[in-house]
């Protein structure tokens, strides 16, 4: 029999348990029948990081419990559950999946092994939050009876560091640094552009004023002339004209129009 001690974040224990602070073999079990030792395990340093949510690689920023995460995915992906986790999985939805009874169920778990953990991460999004711990172990003889262990831990600083991911490059920086390019080469920045835009706009009114102004003009000079053009014909319409001459049955009349 192996003992095995751990140090982890609170619901992240499956994620070390290929590498233990400490293992106790039964070889060396047998060594202390004969004589008795005290470990100290002193924690130096504690780091948790904290991921973006919406990074590139997506994490779960609401996921406390990584193991029932774990346990419940695998078992959802396995369509049973060994007999060994029912009791962690008291209260789930779960605990209505048939037990694991056929050697190809438990040849499916095998995959999800804390040595294949990583297998089992792919099932679901992870957590934002990840905790790594420095520590160093010593261990001296004690005076007590032969076959006696001592083990403790404890902190050498009540402090932890904490990094917290954030988006480093926003939309108001490429605004920033668009405006700021713009203002090099044109010569202006983003903040005269509604000047510049009302400069444009009361130009483009002007504008079409004085286009408005000579259509306008235009189309009473065209009246005017249309008119006196009309006057003119109804003129010459009352002034008589030219007498024709014509020889009938050989007389000559003469024809008023």
């Amino acid at each position: 029999m192996d003992i095995e001690f751990f140090i982890h974040q609170p619901g992240s224990l499956i994620t070390i348990l290929n590498d233990p602070i400490l293992r106790l073999s039964a070889l060396q079990f047998e060594f202390l029948r004969n004589t008795s030792r005290f470990v100290t395990a002193r924690i130096n340093q504690v780091d948790v990081l904290e991921k973006r949510e919406d990074a590139e690689n997506a994490c779960n920023k609401s996921l406390t419990n990584f193991d029932q995460m774990y346990k419940e995915s695998v078992i959802k992906s396995i369509g049973c559950i060994p007999h060994y986790w029912k009791w962690y999985m008291k209260g789930t939805d779960v605990t209505k999946i048939a037990n694991c009874t056929t050697k190809d169920q438990f040849s499916r778990l095998s995959q999800y092994l804390p040595l294949y953990y990583e297998n089992g991460i792919r099932l679901f999004t992870p957590p934002c939050r990840q905790m790594t711990v420095t520590f160093d172990m010593a261990s001296s003889d004690i005076s007590y009876g032969a076959g006696q262990l001592g083990f403790t831990i404890y902190y050498g600083s009540e402090n932890y560091k904490y990094f917290r991911n954030v988006r480093s490059y926003g939309i108001y920086d490429l605004w920033s640094q668009i405006g700021g390019f713009v203002g090099m080469l044109l010569g202006f920045s983003l903040m005269q552009i509604p000047a510049i835009l009302q400069e444009i706009i009361v130009k483009s009114k002007c504008s079409l004023s004085k286009k408005y102004q000579k259509m306008l003009s235009n189309k009473r000079k065209n009246y005017a002339e249309k008119k006196e053009r009309n006057l003119n014909d109804d003129v010459n319409s009352l002034r008589p004209r030219k007498c024709v001459s014509t020889n009938i049955n050989a007389t000559n009349n003469v024809i008023y129009r």
